[in-house]
């Protein structure tokens, strides 16, 4: 079984790429096998979106591709959008949740997402990335098996509008396709990004959710955190990986760099201050 899905974007990678892709696809049958007989488990997918409609329809289509036998919902937070976002999503099939653009921050609308979700295991993700194989959902199958696994998370790939240093970045990421069997996780750059998540609900609630102090960002790994001091393991799984990319260049980048070092302490959400470096946001 070809368990990949857009393949082509692994190998635009430099240098990395073509290892990377032989990487994912052993990790990928690591998985297969270490699910293999064991019913998936229910799960919830939530993601947030605003005016990403031909990407969120993208996005969708990896989810319905999944190699999955369990039941799934799929929740979708929208923020406004006006392109038809939300008419897709109910469309196919998706729970939609609207919120305002005057009350949103990243927690909150996580925690609206998580509220709306039923299911014990909720992935997260963002209308503009795109899953990199079909046996993404069964991360969940494999760490409910342990009682002391929260969450998982995953690295970030270059994405279709991924500019020639977002791609130069992203192949550094090549060490962590290599941790085999996943590793747990500690606090670091990358730890816990909500973009490529999955979080047993039930542990989401023992520590309060998503803490909506970290308005402008930060507040998935504050919730990592969190786990972690209530004595919850968190892996570090290369199979929940996505394609992710904001299209930034070069000094864009390093921007968005420099605002991520700030984001171990709270702080409000800003529109304004995001589109300094973030066009994509307008």
């Amino acid at each position: 079984m070809n368990n990949l899905l857009h393949p082509e974007l692994i190998e635009r990678l430099p240098i990395t790429g073509i290892a990377i892709k032989r990487r994912l696809e052993h990790q990928i049958g690591e998985l297969v096998l270490d699910t293999d007989g064991a019913l998936d488990v229910p799960v919830s997918i939530v993601i947030r979106s605003r005016n990403n409609v031909e990407q969120l329809e993208g996005l969708l289509a990896d989810v319905a591709a999944q190699d999955f036998t369990g039941e799934k919902e799929v929740v979708v937070v929208d923020t406004e959008s006006s392109d038809g976002s939300a008419w897709l999503a109910k469309r196919l099939g998706a729970t939609v949740v609207s919120m305002t653009q005057a009350d949103f921050s990243y927690p909150k609308s996580l925690n609206v997402g998580f509220q709306a979700a039923s299911h014990p295991w909720v992935f997260s993700f963002v209308d503009h990335s795109a899953l990199t194989h079909i046996q993404t959902l069964k991360v969940a199958t494999r760490w409910d098996a342990r009682a002391d696994v929260a969450a998982a998370f995953g690295t970030v790939l270059p994405n279709r509008n991924a500019t020639p240093n977002e791609r130069f970045l992203a192949a550094a990421a090549l060490p962590a396709y290599f941790k085999s069997p996943p590793k747990a996780a500690y606090p670091r750059v990358g730890f816990m990004g909500a973009n490529a998540l999955a979080v047993r609900r039930e542990a989401w609630q023992e520590v309060g959710g998503f803490d909506e102090a970290y308005g402008g960002g930060g507040e998935d790994g504050a919730l990592g955190i969190a786990l972690l001091g209530e004595g919850y393991t968190i892996m570090q799984d290369p199979t929940m990986s996505v394609f992710h990319s904001h299209g930034l260049k070069l000094a864009k980048a390093a921007a968005q760099l420099k605002y991520w070092t700030t984001l171990n302490t709270p702080q409000a959400f800003s529109r304004q201050r995001l589109a300094r470096f973030r066009p994509d946001l307008g």
